[in-house]
């Protein structure tokens, strides 16, 4: 047991905060992008895009950006390629513009084969919005970047990229095993003493 405790750090708190904003964000996209197109008083036919789409592909970016940055600080090498591009497949789902203030509305879809299919994607929304928000909290709160260490990929290739990164062979050729000194045996240090 020699793992040290964790320090505090003043700007976990505040930091955590903004994730927490910037996971409101992604849960109503199209509300967000809304809001801040008319706090900024940005006419739609001047509107760089007019689409709210931007929104959530710039976050799942931005999130997979993070996730690419911490497991490269954390130490897994090329691993952490497919991890970033599975937390952002992750992202884009979790941050997909579906309206949640209306699951009341959905359940009253006519055709059981589209309600049940919103459903779901509603569903898959919130858990891999949960998940992320998972990593988050233990990013600052529990493990540190020990988290992107274990993070577990679905990626064949990286976690081949893990294994490889950290077995002898990936180090280069190993100069020959020098026999051992004579004088460093259990023998002559029982004969001679030390």
């Amino acid at each position: 047991m020699t793992q040290s405790p964790r320090q505090h750090d003043g700007w976990r708190w505040p930091a955590f905060f903004l994730w927490m904003l910037f996971f409101a964000a992604g849960l109503f996209p199209e509300w967000v992008y809304y809001q801040l197109r008319d706090a900024g008083q940005v006419a739609t036919q001047r509107a760089l895009t007019n689409s709210f789409y931007l929104l959530p592909l710039a976050m799942a970016g931005f999130f997979a950006g993070f996730v690419f940055v911490r497991c490269r600080e954390a130490g897994t090498g090329e691993a952490a390629t497919g991890k970033a591009v599975q937390v952002w497949i992750l992202a884009l789902v979790a941050f997909l513009p579906i309206r949640l203030e209306q699951v009341v509305d959905y359940w009253n879809i006519p055709v059981p084969e589209y309600r049940r299919l919103i459903l779901s994607m509603a569903s898959v929304k919130c858990i891999a919005w949960l998940y992320l928000l998972s990593i988050v909290f233990r990013y600052h709160f529990c493990s540190g970047y020990r988290l992107f260490q274990r993070m577990p990929s679905v990626f064949p290739s990286s976690r081949k990229a893990s294994k490889t990164a950290h077995s002898p062979e990936a180090a280069g050729p190993q100069p020959p095993a020098s026999p051992p000194d004579p004088e460093d045996t259990a023998e002559a240090i029982r004969e001679h003493g030390i």
